[in-house]
């Protein structure tokens, strides 16, 4: 349990950092946001760490000097995140920005989908800009997303009241009954979930991740069996200031019978990863690398 004292210094510290944001144009906020992240970089020796092993150990960086310097991106591109979560959704709402800003890669049979009536499984990774994802695909249709929430409950109250969630609302990844998430998809909602962090318990399966076993959540595969409902893949990527390209797949539907579930779970589960991985390799530099993706397998099979 964090110490009070800290919790207060997270508290202080982001609100500065918020007040920062909101004085200062959105160009000078995103040069901050990026020296914020060399700022961790330097001060954040266990995350560095694991970020640099991570790049290692999965062949995406050829040596260590390039392993830091991918690592650094990365935490520059997490504080890219942030800020840009906070000033996007507010400057389209005060049309100081357009949708010329997006480049949307999105199949014909997919936009139909978002037009329908029907519940909505999106799945994405920790690559680009996740959250802004989630917010622009709630102009489509009311989102649900699954998120954690921060250990500092004063600095996620202090972020919520700065969201802009119209038409979007969380559901603590914590106290996410079953019961709640297929409500959300009853309710004809798209159900936003991230799936590319170290899962554990009942739900997920092992899979190859960059070469590498790694227990996955397979909640989408899981939930289309129960529901039917489509997923679509989503991958979001910074392409300049303030520039992302959205790519969205094609409806997916995985065949999952009753006497190989199992299976074919664990198959529909590593097509996701798959298609993770190939975005995370064309894009290392915007990858949350810092992650303990590879943990030990607790009793799980490979």
């Amino acid at each position: 349990m964090p110490s009070k004292f800290r919790l207060n210094c997270e508290y202080y510290a982001a609100k500065v950092g918020l007040g920062l944001v909101n004085s200062l144009s959105p160009r000078m906020a995103c040069a901050g946001a990026r020296l914020v992240g060399n700022f961790a970089y330097c001060v954040c020796a266990k995350r560095r760490r694991t970020a640099i092993d991570n790049l290692l150990k999965t062949g995406v960086a050829k040596n260590r000097a390039e392993a830091k310097s991918i690592a650094k991106s990365s935490f520059q591109s997490i504080a890219l995140t942030m800020v840009e979560s906070i000033l996007v959704p507010r400057m389209l709402a005060d049309g100081k920005m357009d949708d010329s800003a997006f480049d949307i890669s999105m199949p014909e049979e997919t936009h139909k989908l978002f037009t329908q009536d029907i519940g909505i499984i999106t799945v994405s990774g920790h690559l680009g800009n996740w959250e802004l994802g989630a917010k622009v695909v709630s102009k489509y249709k009311p989102i649900t997303a699954i998120a954690r929430p921060m250990n500092n409950r004063r600095v996620q109250a202090l972020m919520d009241a700065v969201q802009i969630r119209d038409g979007f609302e969380t559901i603590d990844k914590h106290d996410s009954a079953p019961i709640k998430i297929v409500r959300a998809l009853k309710k004809k909602r798209i159900l936003a979930l991230l799936t590319d962090q170290h899962a554990h318990g009942p739900g997920s399966c092992v899979v190859d991740f960059f070469g590498m076993p790694a227990v996955t959540y397979a909640s989408p595969a899981i939930l289309q069996h129960m529901t039917g409902a489509p997923i679509i893949l989503c991958f979001v990527t910074r392409t300049g200031l303030f520039k992302f390209h959205f790519e969205f797949s094609k409806p997916l539907f995985f065949e999952i019978k009753k006497e190989t579930m199992d299976g074919d779970i664990q198959r529909a589960t590593q097509y996701i990863a798959s298609e993770l991985e190939a975005r995370i390799r064309q894009n290392p530099r915007q990858y949350l690398w810092m992650h303990r993706r590879w943990k030990k397998l607790e009793n799980k099979e490979s």
